[in-house]
């Protein structure tokens, strides 16, 4: 009887041991609080060491740390347990250069006192099997499945529609090389990650004051949507790229995309493809060269655009450009994209805007301006149906002695410019004005006056799109306005068959300051003012 009590307290001590452990290997638990984790724990197939834990934890103070022989490139850990994994300590790896991975399919918890020691890249990932090459397999989730081989590392794959998440909270995390995530959803709050190169795949990712940094890439892909909330902000240096890639994209509340360069090296490229993409409440997204680098190009490419709540889309100084394309744009309250150059002879860089329907109200800007002897860059606008209004304004203008772009927008439909709106290119300085190409090849324009005696036709310019200011003072040289059409030029009350292009030279200005504007004078302010 006693040695059966005994037996039994044996057994339920080492249970206890095993079940609150934080690291079990094989059913056995390892000592801590610094676990040490050799390669003979493990299987090593050429250059692939293999763990397999029941648990993996890391808790505060405490420190797991993976050796072995230089031959190993890459530490693959899984953890099978059916458990999240919480690393709130010290991952560390004394093999030089070598990448590490840790799989667990039931989760991943980063705390605030995380870090990770490892001499290469990182990978996280709650995938169910990693692949390795063409043909081998490390399964976590039914180990039996798995084929070690010497190949290497090659992509994560998953076995069902529930993906655990992987949240950071708190924590503050390094890489020398990349750092990537591969999981259903990616949380992160309060937190930073930093790396040269920071990939990541999921099904949702979502930041708050937290910032995202890399040298050389950041690429993030996700099956349903990305959110940058509240001060979260993805920033990469010089000669870089960010790649974004979703269905649903919201960045909001001072978030910040951020691919500036400050020496002399190139600005980020910007490349973000979603359905829905909208940016509100003083959020920016910016390509901006401060050294004699170039700025860096912005590209959107979605089917729903909306800029909304004084938010900022720009490529300042020496040539970045801004291209969206879209279905339907819509910017309001002070949204604002802009190319610019205030540096010496940097010339601000092109605007692009390809879309079946452009709104633009409530001081919406679409401009490109030079403030020295740089140039202003050209705004190309195409779109079927163009709404501009309430203070708004497509501008390409020059405030020093560069010149002033070229202003092109192609409606194929419908135009509608009201309350204060204006289409301008000007300077202010002794640089000349550029020229405005206004073509509307196909439908109705639609404006303030109605125009009764050609109610019939196919193509109009009413009197608030003929309203034209082209003044020329002292100093640089007005542009010319172009209006392209196939039909009517409508004047006042009459109607002018247009059977080649029209050049107005000079028009008066009798409604406002809804007009088209190509113009050279020291007030050109004015026409931007309440």
């Amino acid at each position: 009887m006693q040695y059966h009590i005994l037996f039994i307290i044996c057994i339920k001590f080492i249970y206890s041991r095993v079940a609150f452990a934080e690291i079990v290997l094989n059913g056995s638990a390892l000592d801590g609080p610094n676990f040490v984790i050799e390669a003979n724990m493990g299987q090593q197939y050429g250059g692939n060491l293999f763990h397999s834990f029941d648990q993996f934890n890391i808790k505060l103070n405490e420190r797991a740390t993976f050796s072995g022989p230089n031959s190993v490139t890459n530490i693959i850990s899984r953890v099978t347990g059916g458990k999240t994994s919480t690393i709130d300590g010290v991952l560390e790896s004394t093999i030089p250069d070598a990448d590490f991975y840790l799989i667990n399919p039931a989760g991943i918890v980063f705390g605030e006192k995380a870090e990770l020691n490892v001499q290469g890249s990182f990978y996280a990932s709650t995938a169910d099997y990693l692949r390795l090459g063409i043909n081998g397999k490390f399964n976590a989730t039914h180990p039996e499945d798995s084929v070690l081989t010497v190949a290497p590392p090659s992509d994560f794959g998953f076995l069902g529609s529930n993906r655990a998440p992987i949240t950071f909270e708190n924590t503050t995390l390094s890489v020398a090389d990349t750092f990537g995530i591969t999981a259903g959803d990616i949380k992160l709050t309060n937190s930073r990650l930093s790396a040269p190169n920071i990939v990541i795949r999921g099904e949702k990712f979502w930041a708050k004051n937290s910032l995202i940094q890399a040298n050389t890439k950041i690429s993030i892909a996700t099956t349903d949507s990305i959110h940058l909330a509240t001060d979260a902000v993805i920033n990469i240096d010089s000669f870089g790229n960010i790649f974004l890639d979703t269905v649903d994209f919201l960045i909001e509340a001072n978030g910040l995309i951020v691919g500036n360069s400050y020496q002399d090296g190139a600005a980020a490229a910007i490349n973000i493809k979603a359905h829905n993409i909208v940016i509100k409440d003083q959020a920016s997204i910016n390509a901006d060269s401060y050294g004699s680098g170039k700025a860096g190009n912005v590209r959107i490419e979605t089917n729903q655009f909306d800029m909304i709540g004084d938010t900022q889309i720009t490529a300042a100084n020496n040539v970045g450009n801004i291209t969206i394309i879209a279905d339907e744009i819509t910017m309001a309250d002070d949204a604002t994209i802009n190319t610019m150059s205030y540096f010496n002879q940097f010339n601000a860089g092109n605007i692009k805007i390809d879309a079946n329907k452009l709104s633009m109200t409530d001081r919406a800007w679409i401009i490109s301006s030079s403030f020295n002897h740089g140039k202003s860059g050209s705004i190309n606008i195409q779109t079927n149906d163009l709404n501009l209004n309430y203070k708004s304004a497509i501008s390409s203008m020059s405030f020093g002695k560069g010149n002033a772009g070229d202003i092109t927008i192609r409606v194929h439909d419908a135009i509608t410019i009201t309350e204060a709106a204006v289409v301008a290119s000007g300077t202010t300085g002794s640089g000349n004005v550029g020229n405005l190409f206004l073509i509307l090849p196909h439908d109705q324009i639609n404006a303030a006056e109605k125009v009764s005696s050609i109610t019939q036709a196919k193509n109009v310019v009413t009197d608030e799109i003929a309203d034209i200011l082209n003044l020329a003072q002292k100093g640089g040289k007005a542009g010319n306005v172009f209006i392209i059409s196939d039909e009517l030029l409508a004047i006042k009350n009459g109607a002018i068959a247009l059977n080649e292009e029209l050049l107005l030279t000079s028009c008066t200005l009798s409604n406002g300051k809804s007009a088209f504007i190509v113009e050279k004078r020291n007030g050109l302010a004015d026409a931007f003012k309440d």
